[in-house]
């Protein structure tokens, strides 16, 4: 008989609260994907999102990403039974916010702020701006991009199936504080 790994019993456990939260009309899931990389061996399962209140085309919105992943250490050591093949059999969790910023380091720090404030310093922060540049557009442009990553830097088990829950909950109150400040940015111009 089949028995799914580790990765996709989290996978339905995460899936299902996103979906719920859909249903509840919290959040709009805007696109899924669940793939495996055969060039490492790598599954990768993702959600994309935003806050139900906001149309994709307002520039104002902040869009989100959920993302779960494992490797094949972990899936060869759960499924051959050789922990040792791996320190802790698990997956791995981000989280990714886009939204768009003008002044880059104010901006920065005061999302990097918001969401220490929201996760309590936990997860390794990130940013990453880019911005698009076409051959007519005069530079500097008028905003950039803002990839907002938040990394757990640790596995996830089975054994955190229960904290799954609170996990989705900072999240959307992530992407609420998120766009309240980027709605706040949009009307102060």
């Amino acid at each position: 008989m089949f028995h799914p790994i580790a990765f996709d019993n989290i996978r339905v456990v995460l899936e299902g609260g996103m979906y719920e939260r859909d249903f509840d009309g919290e959040i709009t899931i805007t696109g899924r994907s669940d793939t495996m990389d055969l060039a490492i061996y790598e599954r990768r399962f993702q959600v994309e999102f935003r806050l139900a209140n906001r149309e994709g085309e307002d520039p104002a919105t902040v869009q989100a990403r959920l993302q779960l992943a494992t490797t094949l250490s972990d899936i060869a050591a759960e499924q051959l039974q050789e922990p040792r093949l791996t320190e802790v059999i698990g997956c791995t969790i981000c989280i990714h916010f886009f939204l768009r910023v003008r002044d880059v380091p104010k901006e920065a720090a005061e999302i990097a702020e918001l969401l220490n404030r929201v996760w309590g310093n936990r997860p390794t922060l990130t940013q990453t701006v880019k911005a698009d540049w076409h051959e007519l557009q005069p530079w500097p442009p008028g905003y950039y991009t803002n990839q907002v990553t938040l990394d757990f830097q640790r596995k996830i088990t089975e054994g955190n199936i229960e904290d799954l829950r609170d996990l989705l909950d900072h999240m959307v109150i992530s992407l609420q504080t998120l766009q309240e400040f980027a709605d706040h940015r949009y009307r102060a111009q």
